[in-house]
């Protein structure tokens, strides 16, 4: 085993153990925490045993193992975009709706505390 093993394994340990723990302590759901600790353990199997990523491409029809991973490196980063800009924009569009909701509150109560037209705003007078 070389340095680069010995070190890749330790940091993948700690990345895996530190998963488990946010899933213990509730920082992180089960699921999303079971997968990323997957994928820990699975990194750690790669850095120790290579030649395991060359029988796995091979049988893909992959000629290297590097290979694989690199395809599936770029495959997962593309999901993780697509979920993250799924993620934005359902944010995006919940904020718009409290927003929405607020404003109208707000001019509904201008309406009811002014008697009828909305209040001038601070700093405006009416000649503005």
């Amino acid at each position: 085993m070389n340095a680069f093993q010995i070190l890749g394994i330790s940091l993948t340990g700690c990345f895996a153990l530190l998963t488990v723990l946010g899933v213990a302590r509730r920082r992180l759901r089960p699921v999303p925490g079971l997968a990323w600790a997957l994928l820990w353990v699975a990194a750690a199997v790669a850095i120790a045993r290579p030649e395991l990523t060359v029988i796995v491409a091979q049988s893909l029809g992959i000629v290297r193992g590097a290979d694989l991973i690199f395809y599936l490196a770029i495959l997962g980063m593309f999901v993780g975009f697509f979920l993250v800009y799924v993620r934005l924009r359902r944010l995006d569009e919940g904020l718009t709706q409290v927003v929405r909701r607020l404003a109208i509150a707000e001019a509904r109560h201008r309406i009811e505390a002014g008697g009828g037209e909305p209040a001038a705003r601070e700093g405006e007078s009416a000649a503005d």
